[in-house]
């Protein structure tokens, strides 16, 4: 799986120069507000990956949407949802899918916490897996899957965080705050996830080589809409329907 350096809280941003610094997050309202990546899967999902963000639930309540590309066919899909009041993740690449894996741990998700998702292509199968708190909570081989095929036979879709996306329609919003989504063109290794989760504190990702990292208000001084890409890729994102920055971060 893929390596990477240890991030540390004194790091430098990627693409924002200095010491690193975490002050803002943005709280979505759970009726309308999302996070438009301006990424398809087709473009960042087409070998193994790592997602990871933080979050942190006003409530538990119902199903809520926090990352999320789904085409019209669902044919093509990658989600991470609340479920029961747990943690899900699920995945299909031209028609053949994962079954749902849960956080059965009990995690407190009115408190912040932290996501990564990973699926490795091995051969024919794709091994996915799902952090919580940078640890390991459910892994799954799923056989006769090929990432390579996401978006290939169906049109792809933007990802969306704090919201689902079917076709470019958002539904089953988030009611809580996220903060410091980014995607990874590549498995990270246990080490590195441990480290992105650095003990319940965000850090500088560069040293990961993100291929989108969405800071959520600290690039911006926090007023507008657009969030800049700290990643290697030049497609910036978009807050849509009035989401709001706050100063509540994690800690």
């Amino acid at each position: 799986m893929g390596g990477g350096k240890s991030a540390t809280s004194s790091g430098r941003a990627a693409g924002g120069g200095g010491v690193f610094t975490n002050v803002r997050s943005v709280n979505f309202d759970g009726t309308d507000d999302f996070f438009n990546t301006n990424s398809t899967f087709q473009s960042t999902f087409q070998s193994s990956y790592t997602f990871s963000f933080w979050c942190k639930l006003d409530t538990t309540s119902g199903t809520q949407f926090l990352f999320s590309a789904q085409n019209a066919a669902n044919s093509d899909r990658v989600a991470c949802f609340l479920s029961s009041a747990k943690v899900a993740l699920f995945a299909t690449s031209n028609g053949t899918g994962t079954s749902t894996i849960y956080d059965n741990s009990g995690t407190t998700l009115t408190n912040w916490f932290n996501v990564a998702g990973r699926f490795q292509q091995s051969g024919s199968n794709v091994i996915k897996t799902l952090f919580v708190n940078g640890s390991q909570k459910s892994t799954q081989t799923k056989a006769g899957m090929t990432l390579s095929q996401y978006g290939t036979v169906n049109s792809p879709v933007n990802i969306y965080a704090g919201a689902r996306n079917l076709n470019n329609v958002a539904s089953f919003f988030t009611n809580g705050l996220m903060d410091e989504i980014a995607l990874f063109g590549s498995a990270l290794s246990d080490d590195d996830i441990a480290s992105i989760y650095n003990s319940g504190v965000p850090a500088d990702l560069s040293s990961f080589s993100p291929v989108a990292w969405f800071r959520m208000g600290d690039i911006n001084g926090g007023s507008g809409t657009a969030i800049s890409n700290q990643g290697s890729g030049s497609v910036d994102g978009q807050l849509t329907n009035g989401p709001t920055y706050t100063t509540d971060v994690p800690s």
